[in-house]
């Protein structure tokens, strides 16, 4: 019993305690914080499931998870680690995948970002809750974390960001990044030397145009890329060739993910919609039975005859006389004054020695008069 207890024990252990990432690299000072241990983190240090992740300010720290991709953090940056998912609370990584048969995950507290082969930034502001996302190269599924169906492809070159107050949290659609700006945000990794060896200038320095069309058709015909050089244009004229694509529920690149929300909305309302044919339908009772209604006819007024020479007369009944009238008042009493009427005759204020008393009395002359 003793051996199967921790045999279990060892079980549990392991399926909870997981490797998540390795440091490759440190300079300054990084923590890892697992449940109520803290420990300073060195060159080959493990960094188990669910643990927290803090590098100082001024330091660098750079991380491999198990699929192969290397997370640089910056300075001043916390993160968190669950097995297949990194979730950035707070500063700027730069991710790197070298291979296409990998899948990765990193997420904010209001956005989540796919990516297979290539390099993105990713930074998070836990102030004013702002997620940025700039890829470098390859592709990045983004979106809210929120509505992870929503979901938009920023293609090298490209930013998109999350945040609350642009397009109720909604990712913004992918938008052309210039030199300026790229080495304004690669100027936040000026510590890691490796990073500054990259060179990706030609891809911000706009001497190539960029033919925009829809997102799918680059990613066909072009392999994900839509520069067009001035070298590629033929002096012949050529045919136009028309090729059609199969309907997909993919969104260009121009078109934001609100309309395209409020588009889908619409459409799920007019299916609902009920149709007015103008046709009435039968109803059917069943279970009660309900009184048939009679509905009379009036009679048809009889011509009227003119006598010029007679005219009828006839004694008229006062109103008071009428038993039509004293229909309409019995009719106009409630119940409650009619079982009064008839309980008020049967209750006598005198018994009948009193009565009989009373009509001999009624009988006499009353025309005595009285004598002094």
């Amino acid at each position: 019993m003793k051996k199967f207890g921790l045999l279990l024990l060892l079980v549990s252990f392991s399926v909870q305690a997981q490797i998540v990432a390795r440091v490759i690299e440190v300079n300054g000072n990084a923590f890892a914080f697992s449940g109520n241990k803290a420990k300073s983190l060195q060159y080959g240090s493990k960094i188990w499931d669910l643990s927290e992740v803090m590098v100082e300010d001024g330091s660098t720290l750079s991380l491999v998870a198990p699929e192969g991709y290397v997370i640089y953090v910056n300075g001043g940056s916390l993160l968190k680690f669950f097995k297949g998912n990194v979730e950035l609370k707070n500063g700027y990584i730069w991710v790197e995948n070298n291979s296409t048969d990998v899948i990765g995950s990193v997420s904010t507290s209001n956005s989540i970002a796919n990516f297979s082969q290539g390099q993105f930034i990713y930074s998070f502001d836990n102030n004013s809750g702002k997620t940025q996302l700039l890829v470098l190269t390859g592709n990045v599924k983004f979106a809210n974390a929120l509505e992870p169906n929503l979901k938009i492809n920023v293609p090298a070159g490209n930013f998109s960001l999350i945040d609350k107050s642009y397009e109720a949290g909604l990712p913004r659609g992918a938008t052309k990044v210039g030199l300026t700006s790229y080495k304004k945000i690669k100027g936040v990794f000026a510590n890691f030397d490796k990073l500054q060896e990259k060179n990706m200038d030609e891809m911000f320095e706009g001497k190539k145009t960029s033919a925009r069309s829809i997102a799918s058709v680059n990613d066909q015909f072009s392999g994900g890329s839509s520069v067009v050089t001035s070298s590629s244009k033929s002096r012949h004229q050529g045919k136009l060739v028309r090729v059609k694509t199969y309907e997909s529920g993919r969104v260009p690149a121009s078109v934001s993910a609100m309309d395209y929300y409020t588009e889908m909305k619409n459409e799920q309302a007019k299916l609902r919609k009920p149709l007015k044919t103008g046709k009435q339908a039968t109803i059917h009772y069943y279970g009660v039975d309900f009184p048939k209604i009679v509905i009379e006819q009036k009679p048809k007024k009889a011509a009227k005859m003119t006598r010029p020479e007679h005219k009828m007369t006839g004694q008229r009944k006062p109103a008071s006389v009428s038993g039509t009238n004293n229909l309409i008042k019995d009719l106009k009493k409630t119940e409650f004054e009619k079982s009064l009427d008839t309980e008020s005759q049967k209750i006598k204020r005198h018994s009948n020695e009193v009565n009989s008393l009373i009509d001999e009395l009624n009988s006499y002359r009353q025309d005595y008069q009285k004598n002094y």
